[in-house]
């Protein structure tokens, strides 16, 4: 495989991603001191996953080719499935399952001079926060492969586009370099050294960067598609009544409103937090520690995986109901599934709000309308799995 950009990406993916959406939007800073231009292969870069475009936003901005891991579900569409395969040669990864074939995979690539580029978190954040990375796994990653590793942070991404969000916002983008491990590094450090430096340069606050930086992102309705995002109210307790107004959170049950700053922070934190990640923490906690009725949600598709890279739909008229223990699909033709949360395998949130997860060995995936949230589906599980 070339390390050279390939020609489609060089000439025609990246001048048009760069003047139809960056452009009006979004300006790309970089602190790197030019060392990111610089990289060559066998290489791994690896950086925190705050926006869907975060492997576009480095590859508009440095030169070598990057190898992406990306979701396996990617590659299961009829449009980006080809482009992302055989023209920006990315490396599938199925999310939420260890996968052999993608180490192994990456190996290859690694092994034929390429740069492949890592997220370790496999989902891009909610909240602003990095989610829970396994650094020991991460850190173990990088001692098999025994190649230079370049950390980076994206800042601002999520303030971009937050993933609940309905509307992206005009703002600045700044990639970051924030340390270099050399392969000699690698092969001298102990695991608990290396799990150390993985730690500390993959973490990522939003709170304390917006502290230092201050720097607001744009846009008509800063708040809306909150709901996606926050399904229970600090204040009164109430399940499914918070709801975005324009720039401001409101919970229609108990009448509390706050205002989303241009920051993305809660700006008099009424209902008691001033981050969205610390109320996202809270609604987690809470619904571990209570029996929580959910409403009945409706759905747009319901499917199981038929292969590798297809799916077989089920239904695309339903109802989805979220219980203590288990999700159960109540199709049109009165037909249900139900599955039980201790056989389900793994859980992962991927595009567009659509749900993916294992049940007996049985790849699934289901998405509810746009304006409802899917987010509390995998919180339920991760609940239930803390409770056991």
């Amino acid at each position: 495989m070339s390390k050279d950009k390939p020609i489609f990406i060089r000439f025609i993916a990246k001048p048009l991603y760069k003047f139809f959406y960056l452009k009006p939007r979004v300006k790309i800073v970089k602190e790197d001191d030019g060392l990111l231009d610089k990289i060559k292969g066998p290489a791994i870069i690896v950086g925190n996953h705050c926006h869907s475009l975060d492997s576009l936003f480095v590859y508009s901005a440095i030169k070598p080719h990057v190898r992406w891991v990306a979701g396996a579900h990617l590659f299961k569409r009829k449009f980006s499935g080809p482009l992302i395969k055989h023209l920006a040669t990315c490396i599938p990864k199925q999310q939420g399952r260890s996968d052999l074939t993608t180490i192994k995979n990456i190996n290859k690539a690694l092994k034929e001079n390429s740069i492949v580029g890592l997220f370790p978190e496999g989902t891009r954040t909610w909240d602003g926060n990095s989610y829970d990375i396994d650094f020991k796994a991460t850190a173990k990653l990088f001692r098999i492969f025994k190649v230079p590793v370049y950390f980076f942070s994206l800042e601002g991404g999520y303030d971009l586009h937050p993933r609940w969000a309905d509307e992206k916002r005009r703002g600045t983008l700044v990639i970051r370099l924030k340390k270099i491990l050399t392969t000699e590094e690698l092969k001298s450090l102990k695991l608990d050294e290396l799990m150390k430096i993985t730690k500390e340069n993959l973490s990522y606050n939003h709170e304390d960067w917006q502290n230092k930086t201050n720097r607001a992102f744009t846009c008509k309705n800063r708040a809306h598609g909150i709901q996606r995002l926050l399904y229970v109210c600090p204040k009164c307790h109430s399940i499914q009544t918070i709801y975005g107004n324009k720039h401001s959170i409101c919970c229609s049950s108990c009448k509390t409103e706050d205002v989303l700053t241009e920051q993305t922070l809660l700006q008099d934190s009424s209902f008691g937090y001033r981050t969205l990640a610390q109320w996202n923490s809270f609604q987690k906690k809470y619904i571990t520690d209570n029996l929580i009725k959910y409403k009945v949600d409706k759905g747009d598709f319901f499917r199981k995986g038929k292969d590798s890279t297809h799916f077989e739909m089920i239904s695309t008229d339903y109802q989805c109901s979220l219980e203590e223990k288990r999700i159960v699909f109540s199709l049109s033709n009165k037909k249900t599934y139900e599955f039980e949360f201790e056989k389900i395998e793994s859980m992962v949130l991927s595009v567009q709000q659509s749900v993916e997860f294992y049940y007996e060995n049985q790849l699934y995936s289901f998405r509810l309308q746009p304006e409802l949230n899917s987010l509390k589906y995998l919180q339920q599980w991760e609940a239930f799995n803390a409770r056991v």
